[in-house]
């Protein structure tokens, strides 16, 4: 019948959606936390053992910095890491995401938003440079996100490797970029969903069967004494190592022309 085949469609479209928005966004997300839990660790190392010369610390870290960080030390910084991925779901999911313009999202969609409002908006010329800075900032941070997040990916090679396949992978990326961001985030949604998420969950399943007590990173008070027992500036050091494991989240909102339903009609198919 017609409605069983308009389902079909529906759930095709619907699938086809959350595979392209997972080789788009969430593929970013997805590496991000790696390489955060790695620099908060170095960080939160580097600040708690100040005292230490610079070369001897280097050399500890490189032997795996065992017993340099304390347990609640550890905890403290999955527990800032995973409450901001909560945050971040918060924000976009229950607010930013209901402020699109007939689909589109993005900076300049929430400027047409203001521009449409009829009522008066107070300051409505210093809201256009901040739309304009704001718009410089989301493409400075898509011009450093992708080197970032290689750089990380590849670091177990060995720095001149590392440079040498991020150089590589950025080059395949960027050529096909002109295919569009659909096409190109379902090509990736495959790989994330088939490879890269199933890989780091069968690595880290053993080790939180033998540490169970990683699931106490959930208590935000692991996360906040973490933070306040560091000296001076450290604990904005700290802040701004966990940011990174939320870098990317703002393509939720900007790339959700490219997979939301626009409206009252069909899916938009967008190519750009």
């Amino acid at each position: 019948s017609d409605s069983a085949q308009s389902a079909h469609t529906h759930s095709h479209g619907m699938w086809s959606r959350i595979r392209e928005a997972t080789g788009t966004v969430y593929g970013d997300i997805g590496t991000s936390v790696l390489y955060t839990v790695m620099e908060i660790t170095r960080e939160a190392i580097h600040l708690k053992h100040h005292h230490l010369p610079e070369d001897e610390l280097s050399a500890l870290i490189a032997q795996g910095g065992t017993d340099l960080l304390g347990r609640n030390d550890l905890l403290g910084g999955l527990s800032l890491i995973f409450w901001a991925l909560i945050f971040l779901t918060v924000k976009y999911d229950l607010l930013v995401m209901r402020a699109d313009d007939r689909g589109e999202g993005g900076t300049f969609a929430l400027w047409s938003l203001l521009l449409g409002y009829t009522g008066k908006i107070a300051g409505i010329t210093l809201l256009g440079y901040l739309v304009v800075a704001a718009a410089g900032l989301l493409a400075a941070d898509g011009i450093i996100t992708p080197p970032i997040s290689m750089l990380g990916a590849f670091e177990p090679l060995g720095e001149t490797s590392a440079i040498i396949a991020t150089l590589c992978c950025l080059f395949v990326m960027f050529k096909a970029q002109w295919r569009g961001t659909s096409k190109i985030g379902g090509f990736f949604g495959w790989f994330m969903l088939l490879v890269w998420f199933p890989s780091i969950a069968i690595k880290g399943l053993p080790w939180i069967f033998r540490h169970p007590e990683v699931f106490e990173a959930v208590n935000p008070l692991y996360g906040w004494h973490f933070l306040v027992n560091f000296p001076g500036a450290g604990a904005f050091v700290i802040l701004g190592v966990v940011v990174l494991a939320i870098t990317g989240g703002e393509a939720k909102f900007a790339d959700i022309g490219h997979f939301a339903v626009s409206g009252h009609g069909q899916p938009t198919e967008s190519a750009s």
